[in-house]
């Protein structure tokens, strides 16, 4: 069964008083995250709304996981997402697509007030070939120069590079705290101790501070 006929199978159940075994907001939402359809379109919505909140391609994946928890937060509330049956299952495609973009142009306007400038654009402009091979994990840069600045590019290439200089742990830590993640979550992925990545961070900060104070990121 095709993925519109079966939400509005799915819909008219919730919304049937008569009906006792209607599906739950977390059945629904399991089986949208695991069609191959639905999570194309996941995929390009949230490649559209980190380039246009300024993260970056690079950032997609990221955006996509943050809308898929805001996506089950929304199903929990209504797990029909308000959906129009007056409008049939011709809609569907449409609808769906608009829902996951608001929410991950949400979640990539979040992501953009976690995620250092500095580190942001690294993902949006093109390196040398000396200092693509430091860039951090994760970090894809841009193959179309037109779309990048002489001040951005210098940013990006003193920021690979400097961060090619941190010991592998450091890089580690610098990389996940580019992503917005907590310290003490830091420290259960790494396995170390919570003092320590701390203190690693600190460095971290100050170091790229000094790098970088006489710019505007």
């Amino acid at each position: 069964m095709r993925l519109a006929a079966w939400f509005v199978q799915q819909v008219r159940s919730v919304r049937s008083s008569e009906n006792c075994g209607a599906p739950s907001a977390h059945e629904i939402w399991s089986h949208l995250i695991t069609n191959a359809w639905f999570k194309a379109v996941l995929q390009q919505r949230a490649r559209r709304a980190a380039q246009r909140t300024g993260l970056g391609a690079a950032w997609a994946d990221d955006v996509a996981d943050d809308t898929i928890l805001r996506l089950h937060k929304q199903m929990q509330a209504d797990p029909t997402l308000s959906f129009d049956l007056a409008r049939g299952e011709g809609c569907f495609s449409a609808w769906i697509g608009t829902i996951l973009y608001r929410q991950a142009l949400k979640a990539s306007t979040k992501l953009n007030r976690q995620v250092p400038a500095a580190t942001r654009s690294l993902d949006s402009c093109p390196a040398a070939e000396d200092s693509q091979a430091s860039l951090p994990e994760g970090a894809t840069p841009s193959a179309d120069p037109a779309q990048t600045t002489p001040r951005s590019m210098t940013q990006a290439i003193r920021l690979a590079k400097r961060l090619n200089k941190f010991p592998n742990t450091k890089r580690a830590i610098a990389h996940r705290m580019a992503k917005g993640h907590s310290l003490k979550q830091i420290a259960r992925d790494l396995e170390m101790s919570y003092k320590s990545v701390r203190k690693h961070a600190a460095e971290i900060r100050e170091t790229l501070r000094n790098e970088f104070a006489d710019d505007d990121c």
